[in-house]
């Protein structure tokens, strides 16, 4: 080879070399560039679902006209599936007390049991330490929706009525009754079922609550603030 040939390769060499370089740095900048990409689409996703949640609470809202209420986010719950205390968002500085009654798009969530500045203390209707008089909007029966230990874990409450003769029918609706001292009247905490401890025993059957909040998937609550709660004098203890 002449020198001339020697110069060709050379050149050809550097300008593959070159050539290399430059797809290298094209590619790093389209990586810099995807993973900015990836950013702005975790942010827009932050952004959607936190206004999915502003709307969750606006519909909300709108379906308890006659109370006034404070929107909520849950920010901490027990290690259970079902939701038997968790924390929000809101306190004593939002206005918040505790016995404030917690409401989901649904129904009645339970009451806040410990309230501090900056969060509060929720209990629900399945809290084994939860007793809540009810009525059956079919029938106009009084009964009682209470927490136990054995039910939670199915999202179910155990239901009694003040007379046990009266006739209860799978799916009959129970709300708060106007003999409760905490719970406004007229909120839907769920409906009757029954379960059977044996299906070949018709003996067996049980009737439970099915909570109409969907306490296993709480995100956000509203707080009803515009009743007269000083009047009450309840023991508040936290769930132990």
């Amino acid at each position: 080879l002449g020198i001339g040939d020697w110069g060709l390769g050379i050149g050809s060499k550097f300008n593959l070399a070159s050539n290399f370089l430059e797809i290298e740095n094209e590619n790093i900048r389209l990586k810099e560039e995807i993973a900015q990409y990836k950013l702005e689409k975790q942010r827009y996703k932050s952004i959607e679902s936190e206004n999915k949640k502003l709307n969750d609470l606006l519909n909300m809202s709108q379906r308890y006209p006659n109370f006034k209420t404070i929107g909520a986010h849950v920010i901490a719950k027990d290690f259970n599936n079902w939701f038997s205390v968790f924390l929000i968002d809101k306190g004593n500085n939002d206005g918040l007390k505790n016995n404030m009654t917690v409401l989901d798009a649904n129904g009645l969530v339970g009451k806040i049991i410990d309230c501090q500045n900056n969060f509060s203390k929720v209990s629900t209707v399945i809290s084994n330490k939860s007793s809540i008089s009810v009525k059956n909007m079919r029938t106009n029966d009084l009964g009682f929706a209470k927490g136990d230990l054995n039910l939670k874990n199915d999202g179910l409450c155990d239901l009694e009525f003040l007379d046990s003769t009266v006739e209860v029918v799978d799916g009959d609706e129970l709300v708060t009754s106007q003999l409760s001292e905490i719970f406004p009247p007229g909120i839907l905490v769920g409906k009757a079922r029954k379960i059977f401890f044996d299906k070949n025993n018709k003996n067996s059957v049980k009737i439970v609550l099915e909570t109409a909040a969907d306490l296993k998937h709480l995100d956000s609550v509203l707080v009803i603030t515009n009743i007269n709660y000083n009047n009450f004098d309840f023991d508040t203890n936290l769930e132990e």
